[in-house]
């Protein structure tokens, strides 16, 4: 059974999907389109995941009303997420919106908006019946680490730990490697490692799991247009700030359990 308590841990967080494909000629960048592309890579619970075949999540909810204030309309496509960047630079999405953070190597690429989330720090979940606490990074060397794609990968992938990494998510499917897998395959003394808001704290409860937080990890989470993209990042930026005043962002952040 101990397989299926990271199991739920992890929920939704990785779930296979089908691209929504949408054909079009890259758009003049600095401009406010009529329908936005947005890009998300949808195996990341509660941020964006598939709920009956849907495209659903914190950052979903987040992005519609942002269109919707600026009385526009919205396509969303599930991008792998190692994807999304170079497709804003191609201009084949308007905007990302996939719990990304920023980080000086995006920064010199895209362009992020205000953040909408904040305190949600890398974390590493084993079971509190592990022989070998995990308490640090030197921890983790020689275990068999589970993680999350995103900033959870780069980070992890930058430690150059001795331990085997096995990513999670759509676009490491030739690895064979997702949640219901991952149910079949841990071990006890394995690791996943994720952001914090994607934990479920009744099960990290429920079944005695240990959460240590990872130091200098924080990240806000933001939505992400190109470079370039300066009066929708204007526009964008404003309607974040009017979610913010008039409480709809505190309300969403509480139906998802963010924060």
């Amino acid at each position: 059974m101990r397989h299926h308590h990271i199991g739920a841990l992890i929920g939704a967080l990785v779930m296979g999907g089908i691209l929504i494909f949408w054909a079009r000629t890259p758009r003049e960048l600095d401009t406010v389109p009529e329908l936005f592309i947005v890009g998300t890579t949808a195996n990341f619970w509660p941020f964006s995941f598939r709920k009956e075949g849907k495209i659903v999540g914190f950052d979903i909810d987040v992005v519609k009303e942002v269109v919707k204030r600026l009385n526009k309309m919205m396509l969303v496509r599930d991008v792998p997420f190692s994807s999304l960047i170079p497709q804003l630079e191609l201009g084949t999405l308007d905007l990302v919106a996939a719990g990304m953070a920023a980080t000086p190597e995006r920064e010199a690429r895209v362009n992020f908006s205000i953040p909408y989330v904040g305190n949600n720090p890398l974390v590493m979940v084993t079971h509190q019946s592990d022989q070998r606490p995990v308490k640090s990074v030197d921890d983790l060397r020689g275990r068999t680490i589970y993680v999350t794609p995103g900033n959870a990968l780069n980070y992890v992938t930058k430690l150059n730990l001795d331990a085997t990494i096995k990513p999670l998510g759509q676009e490491f499917d030739s690895l064979n490697v997702d949640t219901m897998s991952t149910l079949d395959i841990m071990d006890n003394d394995d690791v996943v490692i994720t952001e914090l808001f994607s934990l479920d704290s009744q099960i990290v409860k429920k079944w005695n799991l240990s959460v240590v937080e990872l130091p200098n990890t924080n990240e806000q989470t933001a939505i992400v247009v190109a470079k370039n993209s300066r009066i929708l990042l204007s526009e964008i930026n404003r309607a974040l700030e009017s979610m913010e005043h008039d409480g709809t962002l505190d309300r969403l952040r509480m139906e998802w359990s963010i924060g």
